[in-house]
């Protein structure tokens, strides 16, 4: 039977509007991340990453990814490179599920939010690679 090795850990990022909380949930054999946001919270999208070896150097991870959307919901897009990466990275099954939302959001906001979610995802990375999870 697999050891769980810190099986939930939170990060959080940025304030206010452009605050991000990442719960992550080790299974063992994956890993799990909500990550919500902004002043009204929910699920826009979830994303599961398969790693896999890439296709154009065998000594590269890469990953294939299936998404799930809610319509009109652009949550996808950090989803996606968050679950991504992360497989990529660690080398494990990722489903990642995103939520942010602010109402009227201007393009410095929405530009700061990608910043944060690439900034916790090196974040999550680091902290999940030290502890070999897989």
């Amino acid at each position: 039977m697999d050891t769980f090795i810190n099986l939930r850990k939170v990060f959080n990022i940025g304030c206010e509007r452009t605050k991000l909380s990442a719960e992550c949930i080790n299974t063992g054999r994956g890993l799990q991340v909500l990550l919500i946001g902004g002043t009204s919270p929910h699920i826009g999208a979830v994303v599961m990453a398969l790693p896999r070896p890439s296709l154009k150097t065998k000594k590269i991870n890469s990953s294939d990814s299936y998404v799930l959307t809610v319509p009109g919901h652009k949550d996808y897009i950090i989803a996606t490179q968050m679950a991504s990466d992360i497989a990529k990275i660690l080398n494990i099954v990722t489903v990642v599920t995103v939520g942010i939302h602010s109402d009227n959001m201007i393009n410095k906001e929405i530009q700061e939010i990608i910043a944060n979610s690439i900034s916790l995802t090196e974040t999550i990375c680091s902290e999940f690679n030290q502890r070999k999870i897989n």
